[in-house]
């Protein structure tokens, strides 16, 4: 990404692992508060069914379920918002909290 007026990075994450077991108990630890902190639950909850692969299930209750979690998040912008919201969050405690 490029910005003229700030530092921005990127962080990318490339396995549910990642997410499963990084991600998740920081958000646990350090909660979202307001109505991010149910969006935050639902992509848990959805995260979960992907690491335990119960949306490849040939009943289809796991995609069924993702797709109910998805939703209840009003819109697809408001799911980057709030993903970037998350991301930005883990990223800004990780490099202000070593430089303490």
């Amino acid at each position: 990404m490029n910005y003229k007026k700030r530092s921005v990075c990127e962080f990318i994450i490339t396995k549910i692992d990642h997410i499963v077991e990084h991600i998740i108990p920081f958000f646990d630890k350090h909660h979202i508060l307001g109505s991010k902190h149910s969006n935050f639950l639902y992509f848990k909850r959805a995260s979960y069914i992907i690491k335990n692969k119960e949306h490849l299930n040939n009943d289809g209750l796991g995609l069924k379920e993702i797709l109910q979690l998805k939703g209840r998040i009003t819109s697809l912008t408001q799911i980057r918002l709030w993903i970037i919201t998350v991301l930005y969050y883990f990223f800004y405690y990780f490099i202000y909290s070593k430089k303490k």
